[in-house]
């Protein structure tokens, strides 16, 4: 049942269309993810990296911790598409600040990484608000929900082993880039 459940909520095209680009930016998200780690150990020093990957931890927090009282508010007011292909434009030129950062740039490194989870703090309330307007409130919407916690959790391991085999092969600015043009294809997928 709800398999088919399912099925049926992929059918709806806004639903699927929302769907695929939270898909394709959070895969790409987990791959810049991996990336930034990499990038932060190169550029602190061998004594200074357990506590480096702290900060980053806590500084990726921050944010959706400091807008939550707003960012729906926001989300409310423009047109969430919108709001959405802001942040994930936004979002993929602030990756491009990672490629060209150096060792003695960590404080830039933990300004981009603030940035970045400031503008995902803004598109994920925004998405989850377009999910409830595109698909039927009961039992479609619970199907939504289901779906959605499915995909979190697929691309944080699909986008996370991605990551670290891109990196392996081909470097961490790969890593970027390609989560850079995964966030730009949503502005192609949503409008």
């Amino acid at each position: 049942i709800l398999c088919k459940k399912m099925q049926i909520l992929l059918g709806n095209r806004q639903f699927f269309l929302v769907f695929s680009s939270y898909i394709i930016t959070s895969f790409g998200d987990w791959l810049n993810y991996v990336a930034a780690i990499i990038l932060l150990q190169d550029i602190s020093s061998a004594s200074a990296q357990a506590s480096m990957t702290s900060l980053f931890m806590i500084i990726r927090l921050l944010p959706p911790l400091l807008l939550a009282p707003f960012v729906g508010a926001i989300s409310d007011t423009y047109d969430r598409r919108n709001v959405m292909a802001i942040c994930s434009s936004c979002s993929a030129l602030v990756v491009c600040g990672f490629i060209y950062l150096k060792s003695n740039q960590l404080w830039i490194f933990f300004i981009l990484v603030f940035v970045q989870q400031l503008l995902f703090a803004q598109y994920d309330p925004a998405r989850r608000a377009l999910v409830t307007e595109v698909v039927s409130p009961g039992d479609e919407l619970k199907s939504a929900t289901t779906l959605d916690a499915f995909a979190w959790s697929l691309t944080m391991a699909l986008g996370a082993a991605s990551g670290g085999v891109i990196v392996a092969k081909f470097g961490k600015n790969i890593n970027f880039i390609v989560g850079k043009t995964m966030f730009l294809s949503l502005d192609m997928i949503l409008f």
